[in-house]
């Protein structure tokens, strides 16, 4: 459990990095994108999760690293499964089939081209070309074998990823999109029977025993991306830079691309740095020195360095206090990024699966002081970072302006204070796990 738990946080922590490095660039290069990407922030996100999640599970299988859970799942559904619906989830299975879905699609994009519905009709050929393409592609690459756990009907090719899920994902997401946009009182109908398809479709693989969890799970991600993906595209090409708003002349204040400009700063500098710390640590890992003695002579290294740095940041993060009550706020700004997006980094990659692999077995166990003070630390960690990184993304206005807090000052001075608790619980954490 605790495994998934850190495979799970790593994945959020690059989706989070993309996606701040993505808008980070669209402000930079393509003003044109900036817009695109902050009106359809979720679609950006949900593309980089289905990226990152295929990529991981594709990275899994090709190690063989996923066998035991696809094994236990399959034998769980066969287990569950009673032989007499075989013939109904065949016919499911079969909704999937290109033989099935190419003369209903040929159907659509006529009408749609009759329609003179341009873009809709090559969603629907593009999604399904590409979903065809790709299935052959990845099955001749990584050569899976099919399950054998059970006697099961012959189908063509590999096993990964799930061509009948891969090609239902894509073409069922692309008819969703498009009754969304023709039609938007029936958008949460489409939604909901598109889901309903791509996870009887998948589902039914799985019951069949034709295909491994992860051939299905994989071609879901790959699948829902291919059109998303169109929409992306078509929406940055046909999107226009907005009007400029200047500074007032004679004011002293920044106007509107001043104001991204600084934000830009803040948030590339930022990036930056959580990624330069994030390397350091998977090289020191990677060498295997991470757990040799470390310089203070009672810790290992990593420990060592996580408590330099914590110490470091806030100070660092005092001396930002500074720069803002002297009226630097483009100083102060890149600054708390800085060291809000280390601190992260901090906590993904050394005190999060430390954390983890900490077990309280029962409530007496507190009574101990070393317990007890390990347990603050985290939940003020935990209060602290949430804290941290939402006053950070609201100063680079990466939040909508909506969620803003109006009480942005007291959540600065209390998570300023939390970081000082956290970096003085922290101290005395390394003393009572190493010293005492």
């Amino acid at each position: 459990m605790a495994e998934v738990v850190e495979d799970v946080l790593k994945l959020a922590l690059i989706v989070a990095v993309f996606y701040f490095a993505l808008a980070a660039y669209a402000r930079w290069r393509r003003p044109t994108w900036a817009g695109v990407v902050q009106k359809r922030r979720f679609l950006v996100v949900l593309l980089l999760v289905l990226v990152v999640v295929a990529i991981k599970i594709g990275e899994d299988v090709v190690n063989r690293e996923s066998g035991v859970f696809d094994e236990v799942v399959l034998r769980f559904i066969h287990a569950w499964a009673p032989a007499s619906l075989d013939g109904l989830f065949n016919a499911v299975t079969g909704t999937g089939s290109v033989k099935v879905i190419l003369p209903m699609l040929a159907i659509g994009v006529t009408a749609l081209l009759m329609a003179k519905k341009r873009f809709e009709a090559q969603l629907l050929a593009f999604s399904l070309a590409s979903a065809v393409g790709v299935t052959y592609i990845l099955k001749a690459i990584i050569g899976r074998a099919r399950p054998t756990l059970w006697d099961t009907d012959w189908y063509w090719g590999s096993s990964f990823p799930s061509g009948h899920t891969l090609t239902t994902a894509a073409v069922a997401t692309a008819a969703a999109i498009c009754v969304a946009r023709l039609w938007t009182g029936a958008r949460n109908l489409a939604m909901l029977t598109a889901i309903a398809w791509i996870a009887a479709v998948g589902f039914s693989r799985l019951v069949l025993g034709v295909h491994w969890p992860t051939d299905v799970l994989a071609a879901v991600c790959i699948g829902a991306f291919l059109p998303l993906a169109m929409v992306m595209v078509h929406a940055s090409r046909h999107a226009s830079p907005g009007p400029a708003v200047e500074g007032s002349a004679g004011t002293g204040q920044p106007g509107h691309f001043e104001r991204k400009s600084m934000h830009r700063r803040a948030l590339t500098v930022g990036v930056v740095a959580l990624l330069v710390t994030g390397a350091v640590i998977g090289a020191l890992h990677a060498a295997g020195k991470a757990e040799v003695g470390g310089v203070l002579g009672v810790g290992p290294l990593i420990a060592d360095i996580n408590l330099a740095l914590e110490l470091l940041l806030v100070l660092g993060l005092t001396w930002g206090m500074v720069l803002a009550r002297s009226g630097n706020i483009e100083a102060h700004r890149v600054n708390q990024t800085v060291w809000v997006l280390v601190n992260g980094a901090l906590v993904l990659f050394i005190m999060g699966s430390a954390m983890l692999s900490f077990k309280i077995p029962t409530l007496k166990a507190l009574t101990n002081i070393g317990n007890a003070i390990t347990v603050l630390h985290a939940i003020f960690g935990v209060l602290t970072v949430a804290g941290g990184t939402w006053l950070v993304l609201q100063m680079n206005d990466v939040l909508p302006a909506s969620w803003h807090v109006r009480w942005w000052k007291g959540l600065m001075r209390a998570t300023l204070v939390g970081y000082w608790a956290v970096a003085l619980l922290g101290i005395a954490t390394y003393y009572y796990w190493y010293a005492a």
